[in-house]
């Protein structure tokens, strides 16, 4: 008896470092994963969006710097008119200066549709990527998960054919053991 109980507790003991090394693993692969699914990509987002919007603020202001510094010229040749050539002269400047900012401002509207545009794109692809990534992970996670459980349940018949050929010769011994009891006391 007290050798079952040794052995059970041997058992028990094994048992129990496995399951502790198990959990240290899963822990370790849920962290990996959380970082590739998670982590990553929103790191990539991240850095999509600031590049993005380090590029839109960066037209935007060089528009608005534009559009003062051409306001601030005009406001200067406004007060050196002085008589009707100066009036007509600064009129035409005017007109040429409100077609050059048209067309800056049309020029700073394409390169803003073109960085939104390059922006959904790369937005897109990293969603793709990210999403190809969660589906192999899902798939590999499923396989492991698989493999796990049928070795789990073959480590569980063979310790289940182990426990049961203990509990024979366990058996057995007792079974012999008072055979020899009772044909001691028999043959006295």
């Amino acid at each position: 008896m007290d050798c079952y109980l040794r052995w059970r507790s041997k058992a028990s003991m094994d048992s129990n470092e496995k399951t502790s090394e198990n959990v240290e693993k899963a822990v370790e692969q849920a962290r990996d994963q959380f970082t590739s699914a998670v982590i990553e990509p929103t790191r990539a987002y991240g850095s999509l969006a600031l590049e993005y919007y380090q590029k839109l603020f960066s037209t935007q202001l060089n528009a608005i710097r534009e559009f003062t510094d051409t306001s601030l010229e005009q406001s200067r040749s406004w007060l050196e008119v002085k008589d009707s050539d100066g009036f007509k002269k600064v009129m035409e400047d005017q007109q040429k200066e409100l077609q050059n900012l048209n067309e800056r401002f049309k020029a700073d509207a394409e390169e803003i549709t073109a960085l939104n545009q390059e922006y959904m794109q790369k937005s897109m692809k990293l969603m793709e990527e990210s999403m190809q990534k969660s589906q192999k992970q899902f798939e590999e996670n499923m396989q492991k998960g698989q493999q796990q459980l049928e070795e789990t349940m073959q480590q569980g018949q063979k310790q289940a054919e182990k426990n049961v050929q203990k509990g024979q010769s366990h058996q057995q011994k007792q079974s012999e053991g008072s055979k020899k009891s009772g044909s001691s006391s028999s043959s006295s």
